[in-house]
């Protein structure tokens, strides 16, 4: 039976030795855990004095560092405060208000000039430290503000010239130059504005700030300020459509360039339609609602000093109002100029358009930027209220329609170059080159298939169809122009799947809607395809008249039984693949009748004459009986005209086994009969 352990907390040495040596080792174990346990607690109790003592130190070195700022502070206040500082300042003040005019008789009309040269120097510091500084979160007020100081400073600089008039004190040298820096920084001023008014992403709000900072600065009305500012987006359109001129075609960026285009003139359509004409007229009249020295933003700003040379502007620039026109802009003349404005704006937009378009070359590039354009203007220029979106819509697809067109016509036009081939193929057989190639030639039986057969697979197709070097490097031209066909017959073909009347955020009418779905889907592929199917008619009938126009050339020529094979090999590849979307189901076949007598003429020719000529030679037959041999035969022909067939079958086969199809061989059996008759007769 097990003892009981000792309570740890009042049991001494002796205690726990004086047990069993199990009970010893349970109370070392039970020592051991508590220490454990107590060692854990303290570095845990450490740890979180350490943290403490951590914080309270920064929390010394950051109040050290106040107190030190602080001293300085009052150090500089203590060195201002003194009796010879302050004996200085109530100097100055006492000349700047006129003391001291006992004694000098035109003491106030300097103090008055210093006075307001002083504010001028200090409008030209500011105007230009405010145009230094961006401010992206003041809503487009401080542009207001710019254009308030360069007020002032026009009022201020028209003071002093009086007082050069008058003989007073005047300065022509201090004059220029301050007309020159106010010069240039009104200049400043109004390209900050334009940059303002020509951005796409500058807010309703911070727009209709900077079109108050224009009036402001150039004194124009509300209809001036409107024309302004149609003239500034016009020209920014303008010249996102001009990157091609400066470096040739990038794609991307003229992409992008029209997109931004059309988004600036749906931006500009929805801008004026929302500040004009009420909020406009709101803010120009704001602008005169109280006196200029009046407005509060000129007491925040450092340098105008106006508190101490306020009071010696004088009365016409103290209580100087701002004159603008606030009411000379309705709403029906606002919607004629936007009217008249949107009108020329589409014509620089489709006018840069087409010059963009006339640089690419691809037409899947031409069909992907219609895609990526049409939608840019849907998405945008159908929230546009009272606009017909439907017109720009009508002339992008005009432009765009033209130019593909053009692309299709070019491609189709580049059959010359398969047309180019066949003319240099016939032009080295009448100089006597013909490639011949043999299904058994050592080349081909030694072949490498380690890569497996498709490589002999394709050489024994050719040569079973009997393309040789100049066939081959026809068939591969036409089979290159016929891919660039495939792949615009896809490319017109894709376009009647886009949907055009998915738009739900569109304030459009369903009929808009569904009559540009039937003209972007419908009849702008069926133009496309009907102008692919002329074409390609109009490309093989000339191709046909080349074709016979060979013919005629070398009718009658010792080559032209080779001429003759190979247009019918070309023919016969050409018309196993034929484009499928046009009637050009009957290319070559008014040539095959001709080309299949010029075979055969040129092929048992060379038999005939032998035959004939053996045939005039022999003076007598040696008779036979009709039906002899094994089995017996009723025909068995002569040794002369058994070598006559043999012959011409040789002949045949060395032009080609592909060529002497039912109706080659029937053409040739006429011949052979016809022109024998005549040779026997």
């Amino acid at each position: 039976m097990a003892t009981t352990l000792p309570d740890l907390s009042v049991a001494t040495t002796a205690d726990i030795f004086s047990q069993p040596l199990i009970n010893v080792k349970k109370t070392h174990r039970q020592l051991h855990d508590l220490l454990q346990e107590k060692n854990a607690k303290l570095r845990t109790l450490v740890g979180g004095s350490y943290r403490q003592l951590l914080d309270t130190a920064e929390t010394i070195v950051h109040m050290r560092n106040e107190i030190q700022e602080i001293e300085t502070k009052l150090e500089n206040v203590t060195d201002g405060c003194g009796m010879g500082v302050l004996s200085r300042r109530v100097g100055g003040l006492a000349k700047l208000e006129g003391r001291e005019r006992a004694q000098h008789g035109d003491g106030q009309v300097r103090l008055g000039r210093a006075a307001r040269l002083k504010a001028l120097h200090g409008c030209t510091i500011v105007t230009g430290r405010m145009l230094r500084t961006k401010d992206v979160n003041d809503g487009g007020r401080k542009l207001v503000t710019t254009a308030k100081v360069l007020v002032l400073s026009r009022l201020l600089l028209k003071s002093l010239s009086d007082d050069e008039k008058n003989g007073e004190f005047g300065n022509e040298a201090t004059d220029a130059e301050l007309k020159r820096k106010l010069g240039s920084l009104r200049k400043r001023l109004l390209r900050v504005v334009e940059r303002r008014l020509e951005s796409p992403s500058t807010e309703r709000e911070e727009l209709l700030q900077a079109l108050c900072a224009y009036s402001l600065t150039t004194n124009s009305g509300a209809t001036d300020v409107l024309r302004h500012f149609l003239s500034v987006r016009g020209q920014a359109m303008a010249t996102r459509l001009k990157v091609m001129d400066e470096g040739g075609f990038h794609k991307e960026v003229d992409q992008a360039a029209v997109t931004e285009a059309l988004g600036l003139l749906a931006k500009t359509l929805l801008d004026v339609q929302a500040i004009v004409p009420r909020r406009l007229s709101d803010a120009l009249l704001t602008l005169k609602a109280k006196h200029l020295l009046e407005d509060d933003a000129f007491n925040e700003l450092e340098g105008l000093r106006l508190d101490v040379c306020g009071k010696w502007f004088g009365d016409e620039i103290t209580y100087f109002t701002p004159y603008i026109r606030h009411d000379d802009l309705d709403g029906p003349a606002a919607v004629k100029t936007l009217g008249s404005w949107s009108t020329k704006a589409s014509e620089v937009l489709l006018q840069g358009f087409d010059k963009i378009l006339e640089a690419i070359i691809d037409f899947k590039d031409v069909v992907t930027l219609r895609t990526r354009v049409l939608r840019a203007w849907v998405a945008e220029g159908g929230k546009v209220k009272k606009f017909d979106a439907s017109e720009l819509v009508n002339g992008l697809r005009e432009v765009i329609n033209k130019r593909l067109a053009e692309l299709l016509d070019m491609r189709i036009e580049r059959l010359k170059l398969f047309d180019t081939q066949i003319q240099a193929a016939v032009q080295q057989i009448t100089h006597g080159v013909v490639p011949h190639a043999s299904l058994w030639d050592n080349e081909l039986l030694g072949m490498d298939l380690k890569n497996g057969a498709f490589a002999f697979r394709e050489t024994v197709i050719e040569l079973a169809h009997g393309r040789n070097d100049l066939t081959s490097r026809a068939l591969a031209s036409y089979r290159m122009w016929k891919e660039l066909v495939d792949e615009m017959a896809a490319d017109i073909q894709q376009l009647r799947t886009r949907k055009w009347n998915d738009d739900l955020d569109s304030l459009e009418d369903e009929d808009v809607l569904d009559e540009r779905q039937k003209s972007l889907s419908s009849e702008d592929p069926e133009l496309l395809q009907t102008r692919l199917e002329s074409s390609l008619e109009e490309a093989f009938a000339k191709l046909e008249e080349n074709f016979q126009a060979v013919m005629n050339e070398h009718e009658g020529n010792e080559r032209g039984g080779d001429v003759a094979v190979l247009m019918l090999r070309i023919i016969r590849d050409i018309r196993a693949e034929l484009p499928e979307r046009a009637d050009i189901s009957g290319f070559g076949l008014s040539l095959v009748p001709e080309l299949h007598q010029l075979l055969a003429e040129s092929t048992s020719s060379d038999t005939i004459d032998h035959y004939t000529t053996s045939l005039q030679t022999r003076q007598r037959v040696a008779g036979r009986a009709l039906w002899e041999g094994t089995p017996a035969l009723p025909i068995y022909p002569s040794p002369a005209t058994f070598k006559f067939l043999y012959d011409t079958t040789a002949a045949a086969s060395d032009v080609g086994g592909d060529l002497w199809s039912e109706t080659a061989v029937r053409v040739l059996k006429k011949h052979i009969s016809k022109r024998l008759a005549t040779e026997i007769e």
